[in-house]
C-alpha cells in the first residue's frame, strides 16, 4: 500500500528495499479521495508485516461507517 499521489500518472513503479534490492510493482487500484493506492510487488514473497488483530472485523471490509 502507498499513497495515490506517489503512483498517480506513473509509467513505471518500483519498490526499493532496505537492502538496496529493487522490484517492479503493478498498481492494482487507487482512490484519489483518500490518497491511497494498492500495489503488487512482482517477484517477491514473504514481506514483513504487522498483525493488527486476531479477531474478525465487526463490519465488512470497504464499509465506510
Amino acid at each position: 500500500m502507498t499513497n495515490n499521489h506517489v503512483v498517480d500518472g506513473a509509467d513505471k513503479v518500483e519498490v526499493t528495499m532496505d537492502d538496496g534490492k529493487t522490484f517492479t510493482a503493478k498498481v492494482i487500484g487507487t482512490d484519489p479521495r483518500t490518497d491511497l493506492a494498492l500495489i503488487k510487488v512482482e517477484g517477491r514473497k514473504g514481506f514483513p508485516f504487522a498483525k493488527l488483530s486476531d479477531s474478525k472485523p465487526r463490519i465488512a471490509t470497504g464499509c465506510w461507517r
